[in-house]
């Protein structure tokens, strides 16, 4: 059983920024009522609403999201033909969809 992840102290907090930007866009609340109410820094809300903010916290991933959407779908295919795929062709076949796409898994 995995251990229970605790936060250390003083640990950065990230907030649910969609919350906010919702309220501005579909209730018309102005910027300075919505970061009172959801008690976020000016900057980064103005940020937000304009969309200066592209990255996204951690690693980033080596399949896009349709990328991973179409290989779930071969993989479906493939089972329902009656050829169920084994995690190690999981695998390969992602290893060749890399290859072939100029990607490098590190």
């Amino acid at each position: 059983m995995p251990s229970k992840y605790v936060k250390k102290l003083g640990s950065r907090s990230y907030r649910n920024w969609d919350d906010a930007l919702l309220d501005i866009i579909d209730h018309n609340m102005s910027n300075a009522q919505a970061i009172k109410k959801h008690n976020i820094l000016y900057g980064t809300m103005y940020n937000r609403y304009h969309g200066l903010h592209h990255q996204y916290l951690g690693k980033p991933t080596t399949f896009t999201k349709d990328e991973k959407e179409t290989l779930c779908k071969l993989f479906a295919t493939c089972a329902e033909w009656g050829f169920p795929l084994s995690s190690l062709d999981l695998r390969l076949f992602a290893q060749v969809y890399l290859e072939c796409e100029g990607k490098i898994l590190l």
